[in-house]
């Protein structure tokens, strides 16, 4: 509402606004307060894991991790489960006391997402298999190529003359804070630009408007796209 994500406990009653997303809201056993994800840039599936009470007092129990989806309560009420990974995709089971004290309780290959707990302390968990690429044609071509670089390539923008994309990787080779690079249409190498969240090249082509989000507050910094 209004641009804000918001939980709102009774109907009507708001406890929580942000102006990111919110993820996995779900109410402790004693009913006395809510755990969520908060995920503070839209279009972002990294966040903190999150509570708050029914008087709208609300707290973050972890740091922001690169990517986190699935949350619920343990049996107990005394933890909260979660999948979450510090850098790239790779989630692992985890949970968190609300004096913070973490723990991880279940690590494979791949991307766990978990969705469910039982009273008897079984988890229902998903183990998720991800790839994200781009194709494209470059100027003069009627064939096109495939462009992807690593795990994740997110396209951005193409510079005016069709000749290069922009693009983030934010999978595993992006880490934390994501990778900006670019790279010829004709498909040679990508050259790494620096770290964060591209939006676009500028109208000359000489440089790339890039969001850092793991600072406070997220600020805009500008990247040359050649030497210096």
């Amino acid at each position: 509402m209004n641009g804000q994500s918001r939980i709102e406990y009774p109907v009507g009653k708001v406890l929580y606004e942000s102006p990111g997303w919110i993820t996995n809201v779900r109410f402790s056993p004693k009913g006395d307060r809510l755990a969520f994800i908060d995920h503070n840039l839209l279009g972002d599936d990294g966040g903190t894991i999150s509570v708050v009470d029914l008087n709208g007092k609300k707290s973050d129990l972890t740091e922001r991790w690169a990517s986190a989806l699935g949350a619920a309560w343990s049996p107990s009420g005394d933890e909260i489960w979660f999948t979450a990974t510090a850098t790239g995709f790779s989630r692992s089971l985890r949970g968190i006391t609300l004096s913070r004290r973490l723990r991880e309780l279940l690590s494979a290959p791949g991307t766990l997402t978990l969705h469910d707990v039982t009273s008897g302390g079984r988890a229902l968990i998903s183990r998720d298999a991800m790839r994200a690429g781009a194709i494209g044609l470059a100027p003069g071509e009627n064939k096109e190529r495939d462009l992807s670089w690593q795990d994740w390539t997110v396209p951005i923008d193409v510079s005016e003359d069709g000749r290069q994309i922009l693009f983030i990787e934010a999978g595993e080779a992006g880490g934390g804070e994501y990778a900006v690079f670019s790279r010829d249409t004709t498909g040679t190498s990508a050259v790494r630009l620096g770290q964060g969240s591209a939006t676009a090249f500028s109208p000359d082509g000489k440089w790339t408007l890039v969001l850092r989000q793991n600072v406070t507050p997220p600020d805009f910094v500008l990247l040359p796209t050649g030497v210096g």
